[in-house]
């Protein structure tokens, strides 16, 4: 294995990786914006319904400003 390569890193093909962190991503931010943005990009991936139902959470949850919770207008 060259030295450069981890023995724990993923395949170079494993797109699955990148979308969980995207996901992951997504969390960390907890805005509809993040999430429309992960659906938009990934709308058939199993985590496009996680992130669907966050998004529905958040905007059935708004603010007193009539911005989804975590966002502002």
């Amino acid at each position: 294995m060259p030295k450069h390569a981890s023995s724990n890193a993923a395949p170079a093909g494993d797109g699955n990786i990148a979308i969980r962190e995207e996901y992951e991503a997504a969390i960390v931010l907890d805005t509809v914006a993040a999430y429309d943005l992960f659906i938009a990009r990934h709308p058939y991936h199993e985590l496009a319904a996680k992130a669907r139902q966050r998004r529905d959470v958040l905007l059935r949850n708004v603010d007193q400003d009539g911005a989804p919770d975590g966002e502002e207008r």
